[in-house]
């Protein structure tokens, strides 16, 4: 027997060795060892010492060997001293001989020793299990990933188990995935395949009791599906797999395989599993709540650079200590609409950075959201350092969990340009209305004028001096009502009557001449005039360029410079998306005068009908809006650079002309037959009586059916036909239509109150316009014009 386990003889008297030798003890093999030897043996199956000695030699043994039993051994059937030595801590007293209480004595300690070796077992796997977490606690703490933490589990519990294959699997749609796979043998780590549901329901439902504890993988349903793919290729003979919950769901299982025969899981290992399987579930929390956090964090950067660096104003503002509002945080773009920067702001109170009123309307706002108790939407309008803004403006309330108003946010989006675009949108439908109103009133009031006119002429031929004079009244006041109501059919008309080739230098020059008998000596005029050829209505481009020398002239009444140019530029994307032009060459007018200028107040009205700021007296409020609807009916643009004693100029851009001027043709001889078509008979007959004065043959027709009915009689010959545009039954243009069919080369010309759009008279193939009301002179020019060109060519 090894020394450890033999009984051990204490320093024995003489009368105990002499006891022993005669009567050996059954079944014992005794060595006599000296008190110092006994010391150094604690793991002896026992000490047996001489009772006839002293019991302080008990302590002394126990002390120094606490886990090898000390018993006392007497000589003779006398019990004496027994209390002291059970008091001094012996496990035993033994009176000799005695062989039946020594072997039960002897049985006792071969017991004690096989508990002890035992607990020495326990103990000693007690201490891996301890080194084994104690080192994984140490490696979690410092582990950052989640694969670095089921690393450092694996090998904790290889180490603590000695389980061959320690892995963690962690589950995803329809089963599981091996996540670690450790091997002890080798001390690697690597991962492994999948496990399906469908394929091992009974493994898969022991899983969900929590625990899957097999010490005999061939005999135990749940393993039984395992066996041929996943445990007979690495010879597992026994599993302990851990179901690991988190928040009542199923997130990964912790797996010990041990490679060999069956065997037996013991609780100390089902807890260790247990321990570890928890491990596994608090590495999976730690995992997502570091997930959470670095998802927090980059929502934090990504938000944070979209308020630092977004272009719409943004602030967060709050109470100081006195209950002030102060500027919290806000963004660089806040900054920049009080001309100053982000630091500067930081922590300021906002009366004293941006003024009483802003700081007034930051506590109305404060309080509208407080009451609200919700986003609250509103338009701002502020006085900043650049100028009156306009903000569509969003107040964000944050609420503390008491729900008392901790601060408000602010998101400011600049909407000035936005509203003065609908301001000037609103301003032209306004001018739309009023020239389709201006366009009807001015149509009847023609019609009224024409019929005055033509009355007033027949009186001239009268002989009679007062007839004459009343004659020559009557169409002076015609004339005037005659430009005041093409002043309105300009304003308000989208194309020009009628479009020919014109040159704005030459117009321009002709506009100059005509104003240089009134021209005030004070003003100097400056001219850079440079051809520029476009296709318009002659007579309104004349009359845009009058209207604005005559408002520049009228703006220096103390004197000044007034410029007047032409050219052909061509505009890039920039200057053309400003006009709203398409890139490209243009023909500019500009007229530049250097008076007394304008605010932006009143540019933004100068060209609304009826504006103006002279007295009344000295003029209509039509000049500007007459410029306004000329050119942008002729498909061009306007703008105005105007500020208060800097004088203004005015910019036109026209389309340029690819038109080549034909040259005159030959003249016609003076008395034609002309079909004149009005429907009221009136101003048929005085119109029919002045076109014979000026000449012309003329039969009247009051409708257009009675005329085509006329012009299909045989032998009705006629060389113009003069028609009004806007009849009941029959419209002029189907009118002029027809009479194309039935006579291809009868020239038509069109006579109308009002404006007509210059689509509808190009493709009824209109010879020419005579707008109503119209003089002899003109009326004899522009039926000649219109008879010359339908003459054949040689």
């Amino acid at each position: 027997m090894d020394d450890a386990r033999q009984l051990l003889l204490v320093e024995p008297g003489p009368a105990l060795r002499q006891l022993l030798r005669e009567h050996p003890l059954p079944g014992a093999s005794l060595r006599t060892v000296s008190v110092v030897e006994a010391l150094g043996a604690p793991d002896a199956l026992g000490l047996l010492v001489d009772a006839s000695g002293s019991p302080d030699l008990v302590a002394g043994l126990r002390r120094a060997s606490s886990r090898a039993p000390v018993v006392a051994l007497a000589i003779g059937p006398s019990a004496a001293g027994l209390d002291r030595w059970l008091e001094a801590g012996v496990q035993d007293f033994v009176v000799l001989p005695g062989a039946v209480t020594f072997a039960a004595l002897l049985r006792r300690l071969h017991l004690d020793a096989e508990r002890r070796d035992q607990q020495d077992a326990d103990e000693a796997r007690r201490q891996r299990e301890s080194v084994a977490l104690l080192s994984l606690a140490s490696r979690a703490g410092t582990e950052r990933t989640l694969a670095q933490r089921l690393a450092a589990i694996t090998e904790a519990g290889g180490h603590a188990t000695h389980a061959a294959r320690v892995s963690v699997w962690l589950t995803e749609v329809g089963g599981i995935r091996c996540a670690d796979l450790y091997e002890e043998a080798a001390g690697t780590h690597g991962d492994g395949g999948v496990l399906l549901e469908r394929d091992h329901p009974a493994y898969f439902a022991g899983l969900r009791e929590g625990l899957v504890a097999v010490d005999d993988v061939q005999d135990d349903p749940r393993t039984r599906s395992l066996i041929r793919d996943h445990l007979q290729p690495h010879g597992i003979g026994a599993m302990l797999d851990c179901a690991v919950v988190v928040g009542g769901v199923l997130r990964a299982v912790f797996c010990l395989a041990h490679v060999g025969p069956p065997r037996r899981w013991t609780s100390s290992e089902t807890l260790l599993a247990r321990g570890l399987a928890e491990a596994v579930g608090s590495a999976l929390e730690s995992s997502a709540r570091a997930a959470a956090e670095a998802r927090a964090k980059e929502s934090e950067y990504r938000f944070g650079q979209i308020f630092i660096h977004s272009t719409e104003a943004m602030s967060v503002v709050a109470r100081d200590a006195q209950g002030q509002l102060i500027f919290e945080d806000l963004n660089d773009a806040c900054a920049a609409q009080l001309a100053t920067t982000r630091e500067a702001l930081l922590g300021r109170r906002i009366r004293e950075v941006a003024g009483e009123a802003m700081g007034a309307r930051a506590e109305q706002r404060w309080a509208a959201v407080a009451a609200a108790r919700t986003t609250i939407f509103a338009e701002d309008e502020s006085e900043l350092p650049r100028g009156r803004v306009v903000f569509n403006l969003s107040v964000i309330p944050f609420f503390d969990a008491d729900g008392s108003l901790r601060r408000i946010g602010m998101l400011g989006r600049d909407v000035t340009q936005q509203r003065r675009l609908e301001e000037a949108a609103h301003r032209n439908q306004t001018l739309e209305a009023l020239g389709r109103l201006a366009g009807h009133v001015a149509h009847d009031f023609n019609n009224i004028l024409t019929g005055i006119a033509g009355w007033a002429t027949t009186l001239e031929r009268s002989s009679e001096p007062r007839s004459r004079e009343a004659s020559e009244h009557i169409l002076q006041a015609t004339e005037r009502g005659r430009q005041l109501t093409r002043q309105v059919l300009t304003f308000g008309q989208k194309t020009p009557r009628f479009r020919e080739p014109q040159e704005l230098s030459s117009l321009a020059r002709e506009v100059l001449r005509l104003l240089e008998p009134g021209w005030p000596a004070a003003v100097k005029c400056v001219s850079a005039l440079e051809p520029a050829r476009v296709d318009a209505d002659g007579g309104q481009l004349h009359q845009v360029v009058m209207n604005l020398c005559k408002n520049a002239l009228q703006a220096m009444p103390s004197g000044g410079v007034l410029t007047v140019g032409t050219r052909v530029e061509t505009l890039g994307e920039a200057q053309a998306s400003a006009l709203r032009l398409e890139p490209g060459r243009w023909a500019h007018l500009w007229v530049e005068d250097t008076g007394h200028g304008m605010d932006e107040a009143t540019r933004a009205h100068i060209f609304e009908p009826f504006f103006t700021t002279r007295p009344r007296s000295n003029g209509t409020g039509l000049g500007l809006p007459v410029v306004h609807g000329v050119v942008h009916s002729h498909g061009g643009a306007v703008s105005v650079r105007s500020a208060p004693g800097q004088g203004a100029t005015f910019d036109l851009y026209f389309p340029v002309s690819a038109t080549v001027a034909e040259a005159p043709k030959a003249a016609t001889p003076a008395r034609r037959r002309v079909l004149l078509v009005e429907d009221q008979q009136n101003l048929a007959r005085v119109s029919a009586l002045v076109l014979e004065q000026l000449g012309f043959t003329t039969a009247v027709c009051f409708s257009g059916e009675e005329a085509l009915e006329r012009l299909q009689r045989p032998g009705e010959d006629f060389d113009l036909v003069l028609t009004d545009w806007q009849m009941p039954t029959m419209s002029g243009r189907d009118f002029t239509l027809a009479v194309h069919r039935l006579r291809p080369a009868l020239p038509v010309v069109v006579t109308t109150g009002g404006v007509l759009p210059l689509a509808e008279l190009e493709a009824a193939q209109v010879s020419a316009v005579l707008g109503k009301p119209w003089r002899p002179d003109e009326a004899r020019k522009v039926l000649t014009e219109a008879l010359r060109a339908a003459q054949p060519t040689s």
